[in-house]
């Protein structure tokens, strides 16, 4: 059962692996207009190219590397839910106080990118990302500018550093749209559905997990056969939110109204609610191999404690204890129920006349309440003794 898991966890793996989402690389897929009339490469390169790998505090990325200042023109249509990653960066040898580098993109003539760094800021690299679904389905001149402060041509110090355009792509979040269809781009809608069969079969593995391995009490696969249907409905949320800030205000106000009908009993369900939803989020998120591997490793977890915890597993019951008051304050009491059972929590101790009641909730070893039921009766003769478990009725 274990090696039978471990391969499904391994075909998993390189399934999440091998089916990433809709990408295209500006260094590696698409031809490139530069333009740099008064462009100078850094005097420490001993190979100018226009782009190649570049390594920054032992991270090396896949950049363009155009000389400074200059003007990179790409024209290519934008899938639907198009975002534009990248990571500007300076590289220098030496200190060069008085760089001063805008970084500048633009979608035609509309700047939707632009941040100046300096000195300081040299030799590492800054991730950022824009939002390019207002031009979805159109055909764009997308441009990477460099250029000094205030257009100053700065030759003084232009040839002591580079400027560097770390793994600048474009990715699409989105499950697409009808003009998706219409233009025969499938990816995004195959995307999409991978990420639903996927969560559908990690769910599966959570629900086993904590059907088998779990702690809580009563039937656990209730509570187990609802992790699939609570991953896939946040797959879907996640994917359709994520590209629209409307939608997700929107979806505050939904979730405001969704109740359960059904308490959550034990810490360990919340966990594994959480962790479904969890799930759910990184799929949602375009994120398969991280969903992947947290299923692995955190099964891998539980597997490991299941194997090496020999303790018994425990149930909660509700514990009634009636009788007469004087023989149980004077001979009896809470401390010979405490010799029974490890764990007791006082919910009710009642005294009207000669009679007392006693309720409390308490740990049942093994969850072998007959056993348990029978050593209350030994150890409080005359009294009325009766159990109710704490998720059913016995």
């Amino acid at each position: 059962m274990k090696e039978r898991a471990l391969v499904v966890g391994a075909v998993l793996l390189l399934g999440a692996v091998s089916c990433r989402g809709p990408r295209t690389s500006l260094v590696e897929d698409l031809d490139v207009e530069a333009s740099s009339p008064e462009g100078r490469y850094a005097a420490f390169l001993d190979a100018p190219a226009d782009r190649g790998l570049v390594r920054l505090a032992e991270d090396a990325r896949p950049a363009l590397t155009p000389p400074f200042p200059a003007s990179l023109r790409f024209t290519l249509t934008l899938p639907d839910a198009a975002f534009l990653s990248f990571a500007p960066a300076l590289v220098a040898r030496q200190e060069v106080r008085r760089a001063g580098v805008e970084f500048v993109v633009r979608v035609d003539s509309d700047v939707v990118y632009e941040e100046f760094f300096d000195f300081d800021d040299a030799n590492r690299w800054h991730d950022r990302e824009v939002d390019l679904s207002a031009w979805a389905g159109r055909v764009v001149a997308l441009t990477f500018e460099t250029r000094a402060l205030g257009g100053r041509t700065g030759k003084l110090w232009a040839d002591r550093l580079q400027t560097v355009w770390g793994d600048p792509a474009i990715v699409s979040k989105g499950p697409g749209s009808l003009r998706s269809f219409v233009r025969g781009d499938w990816a995004p809608v195959l995307g999409f559905a991978w990420n639903l069969v996927l969560g559908g079969l990690l769910a599966l593995v959570i629900r086993e997990l904590f059907v088998r391995f779990g702690a809580a009490p009563g039937d656990r696969s209730r509570l187990g056969n609802v992790f699939p249907l609570v991953t896939l409905s946040t797959i879907v949320v996640l994917t359709v939110v994520q590209v629209s800030i409307p939608l997700s205000l929107g979806l505050l106000g939904a979730l405001s109204i969704v109740r359960f009908r059904s308490a959550i009993k034990t810490p360990e369900e919340l966990v594994y609610v959480l962790f479904s939803v969890a799930v759910g989020v990184t799929l949602g998120a375009q994120h398969r191999t991280l969903s992947v591997v947290a299923v692995v490793v955190v099964g891998a977890f539980v597997l490991f404690r299941s194997r090496f915890d020999k303790r018994s597993a425990e149930r909660s019951f509700l514990l009634s204890i009636s009788g007469d008051a004087s023989r149980f304050f004077e001979g009896y009491g809470l401390d010979r129920l405490r010799g029974l059972s490890r764990d007791i929590e006082l919910h009710r101790l009642d005294r009207e006349g000669d009679r007392v009641e006693l309720r409390t909730l308490v740990a049942v070893e093994g969850g072998d309440v007959e056993s348990f039921l029978a050593r209350v009766r030994t150890a409080f003769p005359g009294f009325d003794v009766a159990c109710v478990a704490s998720d059913a009725v016995l």
